[in-house]
């Protein structure tokens, strides 16, 4: 179910291009899961890099970090296992 506070989406993966709604505080990977999406995935706690994609907009917040690099972060490399949205605005996530 929809509400207020779910970020639009959009996610590119294996040449489709998905439009959803991201509820709050649920991981990337998880929710995708839960619709059928089956992104990268490997340990899901944020130690393995399996589920790695890019951010090309909007905003993130990922719980554990145990494999990304500073250079990584600054290229918008994220783990999908560990991100949340972070605000309000959009966000599109690549997986390559």
């Amino acid at each position: 179910m929809e509400s207020d506070t779910d970020t639009p989406l959009v996610v590119e993966f294996n040449g489709e291009r998905h439009e959803l709604l991201w509820p709050p505080a649920v991981p990337l990977a998880d929710y995708l899961k839960s619709r059928g999406i089956k992104v990268p995935y490997a340990c899901g706690e944020g130690y393995c890099g399996g589920c790695i994609a890019r951010l090309t907009s909007g905003s993130v917040t990922m719980a554990i970090n145990e494999i990304l690099d500073e250079d990584d972060l600054a290229n918008d490399v994220i783990l999908g296992c560990q991100a949340v949205p972070d605000g309000d605005e959009p966000i599109t996530v690549i997986y390559d």
